[in-house]
């Protein structure tokens, strides 16, 4: 690598925000002959800045994906000369090499490693522990370059250092499975950690995490605990668990913030933070997967509606079936009112959604996204009614109506101001999705 390579890539480094230094990485790429990289950065930076359901930032990862599928060996080798794995093995070339790959012999394009969905890099079969992995699990790459890293340290708990290093890599998001407390001690390495997630995890190793000068930079938090599943009293129990966790972010300005909120204590305890008056984005799962507690889920919601510790939020994310008493709470309580972009990965538990027809509703919502929803035709006609809905610039709908009615759902927004219209493939015909395409042209897309 040339002097100004390494100098560039310092500087990506020591801030992964900046694209400025990453289109000049690509730049100065192309100059020293990697045309590839080069167009591959440019085109992960240019997707990024659009939005996740433009039909444009579609066309620019199809591209990227192409180059992707072709060089992510050679890439993902830089990473591992970096890192001290093992180094994957280039395409098997000759008829000997032709023949052991047909044989399943480990030599095919990427080993141990093999090309994950959407850019990332994974253990591929047969990979063994002499690969010096830990518990690296996942990367992706994003905008150029490989910054999130996925990890399970079960197994690998009495390690000091159970992860590699990352010296070489603008490592930015970090998601960890059963995390040691240790793990945070080695603080230096995830000094530009901007996004963490936490998965089945001890209080110490939260409290470890959050303590400076452990992850500097951190904005974006998320917090799941798989081990509270049937068992009442330990459901009960987590109440004091959320306490303790808030609490222990009062030292944090975090802007995004995701976690479990099962109980009523849960809620009560989140309502009660004033230290998150600071969230623009709020995620919550209100119920176990197997719960079917509505009306808990919707006195949760509306403890939640009424924090005035909330009221700053500008995206709010609700997992959770609840009753119309907690769509009452996120629709028409006034706490909500500077929320721009709403996601409710919920069922609908009501036939006539009036209050999608409340006409100061969420007057600065522009983002509506709707997941596992069946359309009655008298909620089709309530969003066709809607002013909210047609106050929006994106809206998203995964599940969907009967072929029947499903065309009158692009009524439901001002065809003059929308600029992304997504619905799921699997709920609208080839004949329908012609229909929807005519009318929005290249705002309407349909969702995998």
């Amino acid at each position: 690598m040339s002097t100004d390579l390494r100098a560039l890539l310092a500087a990506i480094v020591a801030d992964p925000a900046d694209d400025t230094a990453r289109l000049v990485y690509a730049d100065c790429l192309e100059e020293h002959g990697n045309a590839p990289r080069a167009a591959f950065i440019r085109l992960q930076v240019e997707a990024e800045r659009l939005h996740p359901d433009s039909n444009a930032r579609a066309q620019l990862e199809e591209q990227a994906q192409i180059l992707f599928a072709e060089h992510w060996v050679d890439w993902w080798g830089e990473v591992c000369d970096a890192v001290g794995f093992l180094a994957p093995v280039r395409k098997p070339t000759g008829t000997i090499g032709r023949l052991a790959q047909r044989a399943g012999i480990r030599t095919f394009a990427g080993y141990p490693y093999k090309k994950a969905s959407h850019f990332g890099v994974t253990t591929g079969p047969g990979i063994s522990r002499g690969t010096r992995l830990g518990g690296w699990a996942e990367t992706a790459f994003r905008r150029g370059f490989p910054d999130s890293l996925v990890a399970s340290l079960r197994f690998h708990g009495r390690s000091r250092s159970p992860l590699p290093r990352w010296p070489a890599c603008p490592l930015s998001e970090l998601a960890i499975y059963a995390p040691p407390a240790e793990l945070w001690s080695d603080y230096e390495q995830f000094a530009s950690v901007r996004s963490l997630v936490l998965m089945d995890y001890g209080g110490s190793v939260l409290r470890a995490a959050l303590q400076p000068p452990s992850l500097p930079d951190l904005q974006e938090l998320s917090l799941f605990n798989s081990e509270y599943a049937d068992d009442v009293g330990v459901i009960e129990a987590f109440a004091d668990g959320v306490v303790e966790e808030v609490g222990w972010l009062h030292s944090r300005a975090l802007s995004r913030l995701a976690l479990q909120v099962w109980t009523d204590g849960a809620a009560d305890a989140v309502a009660g933070a004033r230290h998150l008056s600071s969230l623009q984005s709020l995620e919550v799962n209100l119920l176990p997967d197997s719960s079917d507690d509505h009306a808990g889920a919707a006195r949760r919601m509306a403890t939640l509606a009424r924090s005035p510790n909330l009221a700053g939020l500008r995206e709010l994310k609700i997992n959770g079936a609840m009753n119309p008493e907690g769509f009452g709470a996120i629709f028409q309580d006034p706490t909500w009112a500077g929320l721009r972009k709403l996601d409710l990965g919920t069922e609908w538990q009501w036939d006539e959604p009036d209050l999608l027809s409340v006409p100061d509703s969420l007057p600065e919502l522009e983002e509506l996204r709707l997941s596992g929803v069946a359309f009655s035709v008298g909620q089709i006609q309530a969003f066709v009614r809607s002013p909210l809905l047609k106050r929006l610039r994106h809206f998203a709908v995964r599940g969907g109506p009967p072929q029947s009615v499903d065309f009158d759902i692009a009524d439901a927004v001002d065809p003059d101001r929308i600029e992304t219209f997504a619905i799921e493939s699997s709920a609208v015909s080839p004949r329908v999705a012609h229909i929807l395409r005519g009318r929005l042209g290249e705002r309407f897309k349909l969702l995998d």
